[in-house]
């Protein structure tokens, strides 16, 4: 559901009088209205295709086991939208075998803490009618990165081939393509490497070496040695992996594009939509930006944080340089309970200065960074360009201390020049193109 910071207005309409000081101008990039979602007949299709792809699969030893690997809930992408109609391909591909398949549903939690109940109420609905049948032996889990270091596998020995050790034949993904601050874009094998990793896998592909290398940017696969990275460790450790990519309305109703195969041609292609419906030119340069942030992503600072840095640290700006950037988030949850989160928090300890210093590589890190600690380097590198305000939430002293302001209310905010109301930055980014 979307919110808004402040009620419509028109397009450079003046504000005379505001809270905020003298605004010249306020313009909005918001969601559109609601884009046909996919067509039937091009589901039908790829339903078929992974069907078939099933069906023809090979089992390291009787019965296939497959490991359907989705998304936690810190992605608008709920179970009962993503599972059932790939769970009936898969038991349509069962039934070509004529043996039973089984198949593991493995949440791609990351470093994430665990999902909260009302998502693994929705995904055992959801599976419900699916344990009846006979030809599906069905069971899910929760990646945890801490005990797959501790088995000393890379990724989660569920998506690692049977006859290597792990206790896949093939994998079947299934992930939201969205805008992504170091991958370009989410969604591919990204869920396999990061969020189906262990801990040191996560804090390689998140190191300070690939991080401060040319092309690791929001929006930009080509060149990119994150994406680069992402993808290899996936190809070296991953049995063999069929691939659903969707891309979300930007109106918020449901998926607008859905595409899927065995190879990389086809998230390419979801790039590709995702490109032309999720990222908005603006022929203008602001002096601040008024940002919401969607549900999904509002409950802890770790994620709400993506808002600031989508804006910030994309190639070519929506805001100018100095100008100021507003997130309005309850983060109740704090910096988050996951380890991820938690290194976040407590890498922010650190301040803005010597974040930046250790980033640029004038500085010596005592100890390479563990996952999570790359979102506080990408805020740091956010807030030396930008005023950044958070509007509501607890009091979260290590963000205080690397220099965001922190307000009850957004009447508390002065700001001048001309602004931009943003409704969602993760399907409707801005982007200076003049």
């Amino acid at each position: 559901m979307t919110h808004r910071i402040l009620p419509p207005r028109p397009a450079t309409a003046h504000l005379a009088s505001t809270p905020f000081g003298p605004i010249g101008s306020l313009d909005e990039v918001r969601r559109p209205p609601a884009t046909p979602t996919c067509d039937p007949t091009r589901q039908s299709a790829l339903a078929s295709e992974l069907s078939g792809w099933i069906a023809t699969a090979r089992a390291f030893q009787h019965n296939l086991h497959v490991t359907l690997v989705i998304p936690d809930d810190t992605r608008p992408l709920p179970p009962d939208l993503a599972l059932p109609p790939v769970l009936d391909a898969i038991l349509d591909g069962a039934l070509r075998r004529s043996a039973p398949v089984q198949v593991t549903v493995l949440v791609a939690t990351g470093l994430h803490a665990p999902p909260a109940d009302a998502f693994t109420q929705r995904l055992e609905a959801c599976l419900r009618p699916f344990r009846a049948i006979p030809q599906l032996h069905l069971a899910w889990t929760l990646h945890d990165a801490r005990t797959t270091e501790a088995q000393r596998f890379p990724l989660n020995p569920l998506v690692i081939p049977r006859a290597e050790g792990g206790r896949a034949d093939c994998v079947v993904t299934v992930g939201l393509v969205e805008p992504h601050q170091y991958a370009g874009f989410s969604g591919g094998l990204k869920s396999l490497s990061i969020g189906c990793g262990a801990t040191s896998t996560i804090a390689s592909i998140h190191s300070l070496d690939i991080l401060r290398k040319e092309g690791v940017s929001i929006g930009q696969l080509q060149g990119n040695p994150f994406r680069q990275t992402v993808d290899a460790v996936a190809a070296s450790y991953a049995a063999p992996t069929f691939a659903v990519s969707l891309v979300p309305n930007p109106s918020g109703q449901g998926i607008v594009g859905l595409f899927a195969g065995a190879t990389n041609a086809p998230f390419l292609d979801a790039v590709r939509l995702a490109r032309r419906l999720l990222l908005v030119p603006v022929t203008q340069r602001y002096d601040f930006a008024l940002i919401s942030v969607p549900e999904a992503k509002s409950a802890n600072f770790y994620q709400a944080s993506r808002a600031l840095t989508y804006i910030a640290l994309h190639p070519s700006p929506a805001v100018r340089d100095g100008g100021t950037l507003i997130i309005q988030a309850a983060c109740q949850d704090g910096f988050g309970a996951g380890l991820g989160e938690q290194t976040f928090r407590q890498t922010l300890q650190r301040g803005r200065q010597q974040l930046l210093d250790e980033l640029a590589g004038t500085s010596r890190v005592d100890a390479p960074p563990s996952g999570g600690a790359q979102r506080a380097y990408m805020l740091a590198r956010a807030l030396s360009r930008y005023r950044c305000i958070l509007v509501g939430g607890p009091t979260l002293d290590e963000a205080q201390q690397a220099g965001v302001e922190q307000v009850p209310t957004l009447d508390r905010v002065q700001l001048t020049g001309d602004g931009l109301i943003v409704d969602d930055p993760f399907v409707a980014l801005p982007f200076f193109q003049p």
